[in-house]
């Protein structure tokens, strides 16, 4: 920028310059005022978001439809150093007895004994395997030829093993243990190892085994077990046998998980499996705490003090107390087509307060939960909360619903019922049919999954007792876990059905020796079938996914969406209906804050066809902030570019001034001289 001074016209350009770079200063901080505001507004509506999502998360353990917080379960077990046990909210209440008989162990070896980890070992390569599962090949090259560069390539491969180095007193040894326990996971061991040379020996990995790998056995129910072998009397008390694996264990009681600590199988040990009242209640006190800190917050951040005459930053911002209005609508609305003694938040002992906050009665909350409450109980406060359904079929029930799901009434129009797959026998069994070490063994698939190479016990069998001896391996079989058959005899021909409904649902690819004496070696296999059927709302059909007896409503659709109901009808119950099966779907208010809540804080991306997001009030308004500190930057930007252009052309008008001055005072004191050498040369 040219530099003046004025020492020509008298002028301070500087001083002038100045002055108008100060006014420019003053609108700038004009614009930087309203900045600082928009940027509190903004970090004041996050907050709101932050506190948003907050309640959303805690509201999702009410609104669920599976694993509702009301629906928890405690589970005592009596004697907790044999076992423990955690029930989820699938878990049937009762008193559960068991006795354990053995834990699942892994198979470990022990290596023989050297003087250290650092003892030179031959180089080559190990091949381990677990299993039926893949070798893996350890090499040992000059780069971790010691027994404990043997562990660490151990430890660092695919071998499903894990090496560890152990001081016995009288030396070292290399313990090699299977990752997973359980009969089936045996380890394998090929040493390749080349022969000793020098100091470097032919290590033994496999000098001694520790423990063999063996599976869990628990007996679930009371009664006299078993010998192998014996066969039960329908009569007399007989408990399950239970194979695992693992020590921890799902699906012996529904919903519930056991972790093994100790065998004995002289005591008996009893689960009772109760509903968690305590935990329902802490659920309700943290949504109000939840909830009360979200109306809190807003008022905060929009409220005006008299006292101090100060403003929170969203005064009078709509669309914050578009978001108050809508929380407080959900939680404060009255629920039709549930317990009318429970359809409101202040039936189960959550109060609003005159400042809109809630409140928790303890007293009425601890009478509801206890069934002190006439007519109440706990599945009707799960109603009050989540999505929920009732049916007018004993054959048609709800099953889960998302935020997607239309509340109201849906009819179900069911064309097929779901079918199980089973398989029958091509010949009929003989009488009385012996089996021995020639026809023992056989393996089968049942939906999907393919079994262990099974054996029969030897002996005689009658046509029912056989099937019973076949129901037990199949029951014992771990590799079946999770796939249940039931095995009979009709038309005195094996019949084998599994107990899964729909087209996943078969029994197929009989092997093995015993096929023939089974009537097996040709078969009439029936592969399952899928519920078939229709949600109708309002007169308007809405497509379906059958999958086994479940019907689910498709992604996109306008009432159902989410929509999965069980139909447990046969086909002769659809042949014999003479009008569709209704579901009253209702949606509690914990559902109604999160739909609201996800509505506020919609954020669906840009629409495919106009560009324009798709956000709710709380997107929108964050975007409007962000947009008006941005447009308020820019403005700032051109105001400072102008004015630098401005002070550029003052600052070349005043020295082109200068410079016309400093010349007509040139050709001023020439005129002046000049005029007074004529004076001079007239004189």
């Amino acid at each position: 920028m040219l530099s003046i001074d004025g020492l020509v016209t008298g002028i301070d350009t500087g001083t002038v310059i100045e002055g108008l770079l100060e006014i420019r200063q003053s609108q700038i901080e004009r614009f930087q005022v309203r900045r600082a505001e928009a940027v509190g507004k903004q970090a004041s509506f996050s907050g709101i978001e932050a506190q948003l999502l907050s309640l959303r998360t805690e509201i999702n353990r009410l609104s669920s439809t599976r694993n509702n917080a009301l629906n928890a379960r405690t589970v005592a077990v009596s004697n907790e150093d044999i076992l423990s046990a955690a029930a989820g909210s699938s878990a049937a209440t009762g008193v559960y007895e068991l006795r354990v008989a053995q834990l699942a162990t892994a198979h470990q070896y022990a290596s023989e004994i050297v003087d250290s980890p650092d003892q030179e070992i031959t180089t080559g390569s190990l091949f381990v395997r677990v299993g039926s599962g893949e070798n893996v090949e350890i090499e040992i090259d000059g780069t971790n030829n010691t027994i404990q560069g043997l562990a660490d390539t151990i430890n660092s491969s695919d071998a499903e093993v894990s090496a560890s180095i152990v001081s016995t007193g009288s030396g070292f040894q290399m313990l090699l243990t299977a990752d997973k326990s359980g009969a089936e996971n045996q380890i394998a061991i090929q040493n390749n190892l080349a022969a000793g040379a020098g100091e470097a020996i032919q290590f033994d990995v496999q000098a001694a085994t520790l423990q063999l790998g063996q599976d869990a056995e628990i007996y679930f129910g009371s009664g006299e077990i078993l010998e192998e072998g014996e066969t039960a009397d329908p009569n007399v008390p007989t408990p399950i046998k239970i194979v695992s694996a693992s020590n921890e264990i799902d699906g012996v009681i529904e919903g519930v998980t056991l972790n093994l600590l100790n065998a004995d199988v002289g005591e008996t040990v009893t689960l009772n499996i109760t509903r968690d009242k305590e935990s329902a209640k802490v659920a309700l006190q943290e949504f109000v705490s939840a909830y009360n800190q979200v109306m809190s917050y807003i008022d905060e951040q929009s409220r005006f003090d008299a006292a101090t005459e100060t403003a929170g930053p969203l005064l009078g911002d709509r669309n914050v107390i578009a978001v108050q209005d809508q929380i407080r609508l959900a939680a404060t609305s009255l629920i039709g087509g549930v317990n009318k003694d429970l359809n409101r938040l202040s039936a189960i002992g959550i109060e609003v307060t005159n400042t809109g906050k809630l409140s928790v009665n303890s007293g009425r909350m601890d009478d509801v939960f206890a069934g002190r409450v006439a007519g109440v109980t706990v599945d009707d406060a799960i109603r009050l909360f989540a999505t929920t359904g009732v049916s007018d079929s004993s054959g048609i029930s709800f099953s889960l619903a998302t935020a997607k799901t239309k509340e109201g009434e849906v009819e179900i129009e069911v064309t097929a019922a779901a079918l199980r797959g089973y398989t029958v026998a091509g010949t009929e069994l003989a009488d009385s049919t012996v089996i021995d070490a020639t026809n023992n063994g056989f393996k089968l698939t049942i939906d999907g999954r393919e079994s262990k190479e099974i054996e029969l016990a030897e002996g005689t069998y009658g046509r029912d007792e056989l099937a019973a001896e076949i129901q037990r391996v199949l029951d014992a079989d771990t590799n079946l876990r999770g796939r249940e058959v039931t095995v009979s005899v009709q038309d005195n021909k094996l019949y084998l059905r599994s107990e899964a409904f729909g087209s996943s649902s078969f029994i197929t690819d009989f092997e093995g020796t015993s096929l023939a004496t089974l009537g097996l070696d040709t078969t009439d296999e029936h592969r399952g079938r899928d519920v078939v059927g229709k949600f109708i709302v309002n007169g308007v059909e809405e497509e379906t996914i059958g999958t086994g007896q479940f019907l689910s409503g498709k992604s996109g659709n306008a009432n159902t969406d989410g929509l999965q109901v069980r139909i447990s009808l046969t086909d002769s119950q659809v042949a014999s209906l003479t009008e569709n099966p209704k579901l009253e779907v209702t949606r509690g208010i914990a559902s109604r804050i999160e739909s609201a809540l996800n509505e506020l804080l919609r954020d669906e991306g840009k629409d495919a066809e106009t560009g324009i997001d798709r956000k709710g009030i709380v997107g929108t308004t964050n975007d409007r902030y962000k947009e008006i500190v941005s447009d308020i930057d820019e403005s700032i930007q051109r105001l400072n570019e102008r004015f630098d252009r401005e002070q550029e052309e003052l600052a070349r008008q005043f020295a082109a001034l200068e410079s016309t001055v400093s010349q007509l005072q040139t050709a001023g004191n020439f005129l002046s001289a000049q005029l007074l050498n004529s004076s001079s040369l007239s004189g």
